[in-house]
């Protein structure tokens, strides 16, 4: 599967994709196949390292996503 991954900080145009495993369903998992995705100010800031929150590295940056539904995990009821 393909991920934006970021490893440190820099200009959300530096990043780009990366093939990475894909990552196996647990308890409550949804898989879905990202379509569209948004790149608003909260995660240009989270990517340059100026958010309030500094998530640690490497992490996937992104706050709104659609797509389609592909595995649910069989507890899960509601998504």
């Amino acid at each position: 599967m393909l991920a934006m991954v970021c490893k440190d900080t820099s200009d959300p145009d530096g990043q780009e994709l990366e093939d990475m495993p894909k990552p196996e369903m647990v308890l409550g998992g949804v898989r879905i196949t990202v379509r569209p995705a948004g790149l608003n100010f909260a995660v240009a800031l989270t990517i340059k390292g100026k958010y309030q929150v500094k998530l640690p590295f490497p992490f996937g940056p992104g706050l709104e996503i659609s797509g389609d539904v592909l595995e649910v995990v069989t507890d899960v009821k509601k998504f």
